[in-house]
């Protein structure tokens, strides 16, 4: 690769696998679901409401492909993973299009795009090689996931050749064809109205074809110095203190209505780690689930008891215990008091408050 691939380091962290999602995608699909007008499920909102508050979490790949095959029987177009590859741009991951569009030249905007694939996007592994005279970028199709995987792969490669072919620009663009590893569809001609002849079924591969010669191709519009600041935005994103693991666990035990519903390995999993990975990193932090959960019961409790809303027992189950009396214990060893002589206190101050006002 060329120097400026190379210098893609900033932007890398801990590979994100095939098994999980980045949310920057995930966040790009509702957005292009909903100019399909296809109705948006509550996993996928929800995605949603997470990228927002944390934009380096994933979603499990199986879950991501689960909905995707979701919204296609909701809106039985067959060809829905093709319409939704139309419908993303470089612009729907964030800095990240610009940033691989900005490259000097195209071998080093296609290693851009493996290395931001491997370590910020996750899904499909794709790999980049040689074949006779062609370059072919893609991954082998698993087979095993069934249609989800099949709308993945027409989501990804519409995706990729689009943009690919408008960095090419008039000169070789009609040199980039596609390639899928099913059969061809009973929908071919939608196939032919994006990629022209030039799509191919039942290879090895699935991804995108173009000619070696093309590799040292210059992008008319490359600039070092956007390139450096889209970098630069990245990294700020990616590494930005707040979101250090003991924050981005916070924040999520904050955000959580039900506490008794938290379960520590499906969180894990939403960041593509294990359990005991994520214990680990709050460990380097000087933290941990249990104390950060302590302190997520605290506020969570000091909030509910200043309002009527909820009765003790209710309380005491939102915050994920058994009995009321654990949780009045555990109250007043936080405290210093009991949760009704809180509670009260509470709403003598908002009275008196109300009235000074």
């Amino acid at each position: 690769m060329g120097a400026n691939a190379e210098s893609g380091d900033a932007l890398q962290g801990e590979p994100r696998g095939s098994d999980v999602v980045s949310l920057i995608i995930v966040n790009a699909v509702v957005d292009a679901l909903l100019v399909l007008r296809v109705p948006v499920s509550a996993p996928l909102s929800s995605a949603r409401e997470r990228f927002r508050a944390d934009p380096r979490a994933v979603m499990p790949r199986v879950v991501f492909l689960r909905e995707l095959e979701a919204a296609y029987t909701l809106q039985r177009d067959p060809a829905l993973g093709l319409a939704l590859g139309e419908s993303l741009n470089e612009m729907s991951a964030r800095f990240l299009g610009p940033l691989i569009a900005s490259q000097a030249n195209l071998r080093d905007t296609m290693g851009m795009f493996l290395r931001l694939s491997r370590n910020v996007l996750g899904g499909p592994r794709w790999t980049f090689m040689q074949q006779g005279e062609d370059i072919v970028i893609g991954y082998p199709l698993e087979r095993t996931h069934g249609r989800g995987a099949e709308l993945e792969a027409e989501l990804c490669v519409t995706t990729v050749q689009r943009n690919l072919a408008h960095w090419l620009g008039a000169s070789g663009r009609h040199t980039v064809s596609a390639q899928f590893g099913f059969a061809a569809p009973s929908y071919l001609e939608r196939y032919r109205v994006l990629f022209g002849s030039q799509v191919r079924f039942e290879q090895a591969i699935t991804g995108v074809r173009f000619p070696a010669a093309l590799l040292e191709s210059v992008h008319p519009g490359a600039s070092d110095e956007l390139e450096r600041g889209l970098r630069a935005l990245g990294e700020r994103w990616f590494t930005c203190e707040e979101q250090s693991w003991s924050a981005r666990v916070r924040q999520e035990f904050m955000s959580t209505q039900d506490l008794s519903q938290l379960r520590f390995d499906e969180l894990a999993r939403r960041w593509g780690l294990s359990s005991r990975s994520l214990r680990r990193r709050l460990a380097g932090e000087n933290a941990s689930l249990s104390t950060l959960l302590e302190e997520a019961r605290l506020v969570r409790a000091r909030e509910m008891l200043s309002h009527r809303q909820h009765s003790l027992p209710q309380i005491s189950e939102l915050l994920g215990y058994s009995e009321v009396n654990s949780f009045q214990r555990a109250f007043k060893r936080w405290a210093g008091t009991t949760p009704g002589s809180y509670r009260r206190q509470a709403l003598r101050e908002r009275s008196a408050q109300r009235a000074a006002e």
